[in-house]
């Protein structure tokens, strides 16, 4: 009796290593045994004894239609969920590796990993435009936006639940630092007053921003008056104007500042200026490596989270 339940447990184990070594295996090896087993099945006399076993399991099925329902629906999940899971780390992954530039770089403050937990106060943006390798625009003015974000929350427009979104306010000259950003509905915001542009991603996931709508936000009125799009992963936010949004909700300080450099070589000059001046204890990187690591942490959390549930799950379908 031990030593049936013993190979019981080895058989479930083996079973979960082979669907982990599945799981990683790469699609050209994957095909390489998909091949052997084809003909394993066809040259071999084991082979075709099991196609055999394989064609009255097949033919008795509207004998048992209740039973291999259930397998069926079992396995079907399995695999459902998993790729799911895995789909989803990998397009969150792809979206933020589309974001960024290697000539823009973010400015937060030393030991931060992200923008949430960074403070960069106003009197040491004056300082950070003026270093060497900041890029400036036809009218002379240095090319960077001091920004910060909050979190309000929006209806989905799947089930209408609350949903957290972010609310970006960008400097004037934002346009021009991130040159991928294009309005393709209605116009951009202007400095100073309550008005919103919104990504086309946020539009089509969240009700109320259409056109002509407003929000409350910050107990105050807010107006959508266009629609962008950047094919990254900003169409996922609201942006309206930094000291607008500021004062709304009584900020004092940047969470970053994004800075269009003069090309690789004005970059490494910025990094180098920035390192330079004790009174910056800033970190510099371009707004690539920063959204290259930011779904680094989070799409492997997806995948082994993908992985465990898949796991589990087949342990469920084999019994």
């Amino acid at each position: 009796m031990k030593t049936h339940w013993m190979w019981n447990v080895l058989t479930v184990v083996a079973l979960l290593v082979a669907l982990v070594v599945w799981i990683v295996l790469p699609w050209w090896m994957v095909l390489a045994i998909a091949v052997l087993l084809a003909a394993w099945l066809v040259l071999t006399r084991s082979g075709r004894l099991s196609l055999a076993a394989a064609r009255i399991g097949i033919a008795s099925l509207p004998q048992r239609w209740g039973a291999s329902s259930v397998i069926v629906v079992g396995i079907a999940g399995v695999v459902g969920v998993l790729v799911a899971m895995l789909a989803m780390g990998d397009g969150f992954k792809a979206t933020l590796e589309r974001s960024g530039s290697d000539d823009v770089a973010i400015v937060l403050r030393g030991g931060s990993q992200a923008e949430t937990n960074s403070v960069i106060m106003r009197d040491q943006v004056p300082l950070i435009e003026n270093l060497p390798g900041v890029a400036r625009g036809s009218d002379g003015k240095p090319l960077i936006s001091a920004e910060l974000s909050q979190v309000i929350s929006l209806l989905s427009r799947s089930d209408h639940s609350d949903t957290n979104v972010q609310f970006r306010g960008v400097g004037e000259q934002a346009w021009a630092v991130r040159d991928n950003v294009r309005i393709i509905a209605g116009r951009r915001f202007k400095p100073g007053l309550r008005e919103i542009v919104v990504g086309k991603g946020a539009q089509a996931q969240f009700e109320g921003l259409e056109i002509g709508k407003t929000l409350q936000l910050g107990k105050q009125e807010w107006t959508v008056v266009g629609v962008f799009a950047s094919n990254d992963v900003h169409e996922s936010e609201l942006w309206s104007d930094t000291q607008t949004l500021s004062t709304t909700y009584n900020r004092s300080a940047y969470q970053s500042v994004n800075v269009r450099t003069e090309g690789a070589a004005g970059f490494k000059q910025f990094k180098d200026a920035m390192e330079a001046d004790p009174r910056l204890k800033l970190d510099v990187e371009t707004t690539r490596d920063y959204y290259r690591k930011q779904s680094g942490g989070l799409s492997k959390l997806i995948s082994i989270l993908g992985t465990v549930i898949g796991a589990i799950m087949a342990i469920g379908a084999v019994f």
